[in-house]
Parts: structure tokens; C-alpha cells; sequence
């Protein structure tokens, strides 16, 4: 069996303009135009993690036509020095099959300085038979020539309710029935990924089996997700100090970040008022900034969840 029988992300990865769910119809119809002349730009793919960039590469050259010998897909966070791009003159100087040869640079932004440098001028020279697309979380690190010779496409994420619907579909097609119980369940796994689409299906995968979506199998047994989520199912439920022993227990040192802006961005755990959820967001962001000087980050979160269920106990 193929990793893209196996893998929920890559099994419902959409492979055609049809298949993916469109923000903005003027980028539907900027692509739609680029497939229907054939004639695709060099690209800056940006947006946040599991947005779509590299779907959107992919699917690019599928609705393309263009031969698997005409695409190089390179992972630059794992090849990222000068040596490695130049590396890529002998595939970008050879003729193409079809109208052009492509080479995908994932995580652009992780390319050195030198490196982006030297892909300056490899664009210039072979820009006749060769287009390069480079997707990126963090288009300011891309350098600006580069950006003045490429066309800056940025993906906006789904909103909740597309991106709700979006897994739920999944779900569905794996023969998960939708019920209220299921609901509530897929809803904290939402509130952890969102609005990163790829974590939340493979979460959802990890956790599901033979129709039946659960809950993850006690705190820490598989990292930031599964925790998190036991964690969220206590906060929607009121219990933020039984929610804050889960995480000060978990919570390795990179995770808190990350845990602030779940808080922030599910704003109604801490009430339904304008000013309770006001009061919220200077909690957050006060402890936020706390946190990078901070020296103890399990005590400032503690500190932060107290501060946030006297707000909601109001």
C-alpha cells in the first residue's frame, strides 16, 4: 500500500483546481488563467503551516500535464546551503519534455542568504525553459531581489466554518458518522490545529479507528496534540484548573508559544462579553511577552490561566 493510500493528508490532498477550497475567487481565477494559458510565473507560494502551499504547487503541475521528469520538489529546510542550489543548474539548464522544467523549493525561507543569492541569478539565466515556485511560512526572510523577480501568491487559510467543514467531509468519507457526541469531539481537535489544516488530519487519523473518532488516550502519551486536546475538552467545560495541571505537566519548553495563541484564538472559553473577552486578550499578550523573559515558562502559565478563569468566572 502507497503512502497516499495510507495517509489521510495526502489520500484527500486536492490534485485539481475542482478539488480545492478556494478563499478568494480572484486568486481562482489568476490560477485558472495560468492553466488555461499554460504559462505559469515564477512564484513566492506564502501563507501559515498547512494552508495549502505545497498542495497548490502540486497541483499546479498536475493540472498541468507537466512530466514527473520536468519537476524537481526540493525540501530546502533539510538542503538549504549555496552548494545545494547550484546544485540544481544541471536540472534547470537541461530542455524540458513539455513547455518548461519546475523546480519547487518547500520552505524557501530556509535557504541562507548566500544560497537565495545564487538562486537570483540561476532564475535570471534560465528563466526561458526553467520556472521556479517557492513556497514559504515566512515571506520577509525571503530576500528582495528574489522577491522583485517572482510573483508574491499568498494563501489565505479557511476560515473556521470551511475548515470544519472541510474535516468533517474527511471523516465522512471514512465512514465516521457525525454525531453531536462526534461533533464535540472533532471541535477540540479543531480548537488545537486550527487554522494549521494538515496538523488537524493527522490528528484526527492517529485518533480514529474503525468508524469511531476519540479522544486521545491519556495526557502526554503522544505529544502537543494530544495533550492539548484533553486540555481543550477541560476548558470548553469549564474546568480551567484541572486543564492548567494537564499542560504545566506536558508542556515541553517549545510548546508554550504555541499554547498562548490556542488560548487567544478561542477566546470564548473566558466569556461571552465584549469586555470579558477585551480583559482576555491583554492577559494573554501581557504574559505572552512575559514569557520570553520570564524564567520559569510553567509558572507564568499557571499564572496567566488564573488571571483568565477569574476573568471568565465573572
Amino acid at each position: 500500500m502507497t503512502i497516499e493510500n495510507t495517509l489521510w493528508t495526502e489520500r484527500y490532498r486536492p490534485r485539481t483546481l475542482a478539488d480545492y477550497v478556494w478563499v478568494d475567487d480572484a486568486q481562482r481565477n489568476q490560477v485558472e488563467g495560468w492553466v488555461r494559458d499554460g504559462d505559469v510565473p515564477h512564484i513566492i507560494l506564502s501563507g501559515g503551516p498547512g494552508c495549502g502551499k505545497s498542495t497548490m504547487a502540486l497541483m499546479l503541475m498536475n493540472e498541468l500535464g507537466v512530466s514527473s521528469s520536468d519537476v524537481k520538489f526540493i525540501n530546502a529546510s533539510h538542503h538549504r546551503g549555496i552548494d545545494v542550489v547550484r546544485g540544481l543548474a544541471n536540472f534547470a539548464e537541461t530542455m524540458p519534455m513539455g513547455k518548461y522544467r519546475y523546480i519547487i523549493l518547500d520552505e524557501a525561507d530556509q535557504i541562507t542568504p548566500d544560497g537565495q543569492a545564487a538562486l537570483k541569478s540561476m532564475i535570471e539565466e534560465y528563466s526561458t525553459i526553467c520556472r521556479w515556485i517557492l513556497t514559504t511560512n515566512n515571506p520577509h526572510k525571503i530576500i528582495p531581489p528574489l522577491h522583485s523577480r517572482m510573483q508574491g501568491f499568498h494563501i489565505t487559510a479557511l476560515d473556521r466554518e470551511q475548515y470544519v467543514t472541510r474535516v468533517a467531509s474527511i471523516l465522512i468519507q471514512e465512514g465516521v458518522d457525525i454525531t453531536e457526541e462526534n461533533l464535540e469531539i472533532l471541535d477540540e481537535y479543531v480548537s488545537v490545529a486550527f487554522p494549521d489544516l494538515r496538523k488537524c488530519i493527522n490528528m484526527l487519523q492517529q485518533n480514529c479507528q474503525d468508524g469511531v473518532l476519540r479522544r486521545p488516550n491519556g495526557a502526554g502519551s503522544s505529544g502537543f496534540g494530544e495533550y492539548m486536546v484533553e486540555a481543550v475538552g477541560l476548558f470548553k467545560r469549564g474546568k480551567i484548573h484541572d486543564a492548567r495541571k494537564i499542560l504545566c505537566a506536558n508542556a515541553s519548553d517549545g510548546d508554550w508559544e504555541e499554547i498562548y495563541r490556542i488560548l487567544y484564538r478561542n477566546l470564548d472559553w473566558w466569556g461571552n462579553t465584549e469586555d470579558q473577552q477585551n480583559r482576555a486578550i491583554v492577559t494573554i499578550a501581557n504574559r505572552l511577552r512575559d514569557h520570553a523573559i520570564c524564567a520559569d515558562s510553567e509558572m507564568n502559565m499557571a499564572a496567566c490561566l488564573i488571571e483568565l478563569s477569574m476573568i471568565a468566572a465573572e
